[in-house]
């Protein structure tokens, strides 16, 4: 609250006040005095949005921690370092109103450069944004979580949102804050640059917009990646162990042996690569025929591995999922098309390239058909590169084939994409 006061009392009503002679400025100059005000006034609305996250949530908690409340809620798990954030922005502000007082005494034109300056650097000002918005979803999560199991934390997260500073909002929705703030500096910057007229300031500002552009694409990068780990870290959790016994589990010697080997830990890193983790490239129901019988499976295509699985039909384990063959590793599998029709043949072949299964795949319709040879495709040039990348020889001659197994052209914008969403012919 006090700071909130402080930042009332210090801002203008208006940017054109702080000039001596306002009323004489012309259209041109009255427009950039606009686009910098917009500039100042959102970065002091932005501050009130972190303000009351802190205030009405995060100290609240804290201090019930201390009263042994709460306990098991963990606040940065809930908020990462989101008064760390707040800092980055009362300290540009305060940068922001140093200028504005120079203005103002002066009786000078302000100087939209001057203040556009202080978002130079701006990768090593906002690198605290990293761990912010990469976390937002897993923060949400969290907070989700713990509201649907614990009543007490409900009733308190209820208390803070329906005070009258959050404006109606939900913790949920001022959570995303940050990011969204993030976004808009690009728009900002590139409204006040439309203003300006000297070349040399032109080529300043677009400079500093650049630099603003490469810490967004980066950041994007980073939140596709975090985005990417958590969906497989869900489906690592949603597998039931596997393998199925059949006549084997009325042993419990074989059944004991056996349960160190059933897990399919999906979230680990890639084999002999340094940190690299799975990523899903397309899922979706197909109707697959082996030489055994025909079955209809829920199928995942991963950077290195094609699974069957079905859902369990256990009423409390409605989200979860059996292998109901052989994993099977991607830059073995073989792909041909059947023209005009929405069936495909996947060939499975061992280190020998002799045939260990056939199955004729059968998608909805020829376009989602066509979109899993793709997905297969891009998986397994995905996975050629990091092996390349991780400089291992594990699969032998096998990876200079990576790229050329199922004759579909390589595509190397990698998306998730789900098989359902498809449209029928």
């Amino acid at each position: 609250m006090k700071l909130m006061q402080r930042l009332k009392t210090r801002i203008s009503s208006n940017i054109l006040d702080i000039a001596l002679d306002g009323a004489n400025y012309s259209k041109r100059l009255s427009d950039q005095h606009s686009a910098v005000w917009e500039l100042i006034s959102t970065e002091v609305s932005h501050i009130r949005h972190l303000t009351v996250i802190i205030d009405n949530f995060l100290s609240p908690l804290e201090y019930l921690h201390q009263q042994s409340f709460f306990t098991e809620i963990d606040t940065h798990l809930l908020f990462s370092n989101i008064k760390e954030i707040r800092r980055i922005h009362v300290q540009i502000f305060d940068e922001m109103q140093q200028i504005l007082d120079i203005t103002r005494d002066s009786g000078c034109e302000i100087d939209p450069l001057a203040i556009c300056e202080l978002f130079t650097n701006f990768d090593v000002k906002f690198q605290p944004y990293l761990e912010q918005c990469v976390g937002t979803e897993s923060n949400i999560e969290y907070m989700k979580h713990h509201l649907s199991s614990n009543e007490l934390f409900k009733r308190f997260v209820t208390w803070g949102e329906t005070s009258p500073q959050c404006n109606r909002l939900l913790l949920a929705d001022m959570m995303v804050k940050p990011t969204q703030r993030l976004t808009k500096y690009p728009l900002l910057l590139k409204a006040v640059l439309k203003k300006l007229d000297s070349r040399d300031e032109i080529d300043r500002l677009e400079c500093i917009i650049n630099e603003v552009d490469y810490f967004i694409w980066k950041l994007d990068g980073k939140i596709n990646d975090s985005q990417e780990y958590m969906a497989i870290r869900r489906l690592s959790l949603q597998m039931e162990p596997y393998p199925n016994l059949g006549s084997l589990e009325t042993s419990d010697d074989i059944a004991k042996i056996m349960r160190s080997y059933s897990m399919l830990e999906l979230a680990k890193p890639l084999p002999n690569t340094k940190n690299e983790h799975r990523n899903i490239f397309m899922e979706g129901t197909l109707l697959v025929r082996d030489s055994h019988k025909k079955f209809e499976c829920y199928a995942y295509a991963l950077t290195d591995m094609l699974i069957f699985t079905k859902q369990t039909n256990k009423r409390e384990s409605f989200d979860k999922f059996r292998i109901c063959r052989p994993p099977m590793l991607i830059h073995r599998v073989y792909c041909h098309s059947v023209p005009e029709l929405s069936d495909f043949v996947l060939v499975y072949v061992n280190e020998y390239r002799i045939p260990e299964g056939v199955f004729s795949m059968h998608a909805a319709n020829s376009r989602q058909a066509s979109a899993w040879l793709t997905a297969i495709s891009r998986a397994k040039a995905a996975f050629g590169d990091y092996l390349q990348i991780n400089g291992s020889y594990l699969f032998g001659d096998d990876c200079s084939r990576i790229h050329k197994t199922s004759g579909i052209p390589e595509i190397p914008i990698l998306k998730i994409t789900n098989a359902d969403d498809g449209d029928g012919d």
